[in-house]
């Protein structure tokens, strides 16, 4: 797996520590703008429903542009709508709040082009009986990138605004950007994502399956994002409103949160190879699930530490499982495009989520969406259980 290191492994650590910088800031700043929280998880419900269309859209980018143009077009893109919110909210704009809206939305379709390029790449280089620790741990350096990105936001949101997060992020996303570019494996003819591949061809994990095996799978795949989403949205909320913590520590909680995600990635992954991806994908599931219900019984912050630490370990158990999905269903022909679609299908949950969460706390409170939240985590857990070993059943010995 060394070849991917340089293009694939360090560029999206970088990356992923300057966007989830935005996580803790984002909450807060919106907050400072004027959303309440049901407003706040309203607009992440945009987002959300951007995010769907943005999937589709980025695979079909990379299929036609390659992934170099299209990394380079969208982060310009992406950054400047982030610093024109910053300017925005820096000048005391009655309209900064919608710029915001908007810069967060485009962020958006970065997202989506940096997951399904470097995606390509994992399965272009990585060796058949080694993708699910190679997805694994691509999944991990994002989440390494996740634990940075807090811990880079918890000194600025301590001495200044949380607008200033917003120019870091830029910045740590253009270093991102060079660093990809500088190492980026050097190929002839059509793009990255329809090329000959570099090292072994594309070759799916499984026999291919049909559009009803995929829709199936593809539920779940939709709940196990919700759960991340929810992560990202109504655990910052609550230790706001719910266990009273302040700017900084909800920072420093996120990181932990990260942290924890790193523990179980590689026994992931071999788990992947050796057993295929059922296991690792209900025990993901089961563990957010419980997490975020388990959450609003107490507001004391060992119980919320206790909570985030179940979350984030859970998440990690499902570092990569979406991707890896996608790398078993996708074709050898219109891949990225393939991939856009399932990712679109996953991204999909950005909206259930934040939708059902706003309801929830519009109509009833905070704790009960949490609640939700999980319940319908462990509905999702039950159903992959089912469905994932009778669709994607293990790999042969290894």
């Amino acid at each position: 797996m060394r070849p991917l290191v340089g293009p694939v492994y360090v560029p999206s650590l970088i990356y992923a520590a300057g966007a989830s910088a935005l996580v803790p800031a984002q909450v807060i700043l919106a907050l400072q703008l004027g959303f309440s929280p049901a407003a706040f998880a309203g607009v992440m419900t945009w987002i959300g429903a951007f995010a769907v269309f943005a999937s589709v859209f980025a695979g079909r980018l990379v299929d036609r542009w390659g992934d170099k143009r299209a990394l380079i077009g969208v982060t310009v893109l992406g950054g400047a709508g982030l610093l024109l919110a910053a300017l925005a909210a820096a000048d005391g704009s009655p309209w900064a709040k919608w710029v915001l809206v908007v810069a967060l939305t485009l962020f958006d379709l970065v997202d989506a082009v940096w997951s399904i390029a470097r995606q390509g790449l994992v399965m272009d280089l990585a060796p058949v009986h080694l993708r699910g620790r190679a997805m694994s741990l691509y999944g991990a350096c994002q989440r390494l990138g996740r634990l940075a990105g807090p811990l880079l936001a918890a000194p600025i949101l301590a001495v200044a605004s949380p607008l200033w997060v917003l120019p870091v992020t830029t910045t740590v996303c253009v270093v991102a950007l060079a660093w990809l570019i500088r190492h980026r494996p050097s190929l002839a003819g059509p793009p990255l994502a329809s090329s000959t591949p570099i090292a072994s061809a594309p070759t799916p994990l499984n026999p291919p399956v049909g559009r009803r095996a995929v829709a199936t799978l593809g539920g779940g795949a939709l709940i196990l994002e919700a759960l991340r989403i929810s992560v990202t949205t109504l655990v910052p909320l609550w230790a706001v409103q719910g266990a009273q913590l302040n700017p900084p520590e909800v920072a420093l909680l996120l990181a932990l949160i990260s942290g924890a995600q790193l523990v179980l990635f590689w026994p992931a992954g071999v788990v992947v190879d050796r057993w295929g991806l059922a296991p690792v994908t209900v025990t993901a599931m089961a563990g957010i699930s419980l997490g975020l219900g388990l959450m609003p019984l107490d507001r004391s912050i060992t119980w919320l530490v206790l909570c985030g630490l179940l979350v984030g370990l859970g998440d990690g158990v499902g570092a990569g499982v979406i991707k890896q999905m996608g790398a078993a269903l996708a074709p050898v022909e219109g891949r990225a495009a393939f991939l856009g679609h399932w990712q679109g299908i996953a991204s999909a949950g950005s909206l259930a989520s934040p939708a059902l969460s706003g309801v929830a706390i519009a109509a009833a409170s905070l704790p009960v969406a949490l609640v939700l939240n999980g319940g319908m985590g462990l509905a999702g857990a039950a159903w992959m259980a089912v469905w994932v070993p009778r669709l994607l059943p293990r790999p042969g010995p290894r």
